[in-house]
């Protein structure tokens, strides 16, 4: 999961390896955190490289 990987590897590092924007990844981690779900469908505008 990627969120995973943000919080063992880095944000940067894994923006850059999924070609995300760090910003995309921050989001995700808090739609997580706060609702508690995976995220099975990801809107088109998240997905920019930053």
């Amino acid at each position: 999961m990627i969120i995973h990987e943000a919080e063992t590897s880095g944000i940067t590092r894994t923006s850059r390896k999924y070609s995300l924007s760090d910003h995309t990844i921050r989001t995700w981690k808090l739609i997580y955190k706060y609702q508690g779900i995976h995220i099975t469908h990801i809107p088109e505008n998240t997905m920019h490289a930053g």
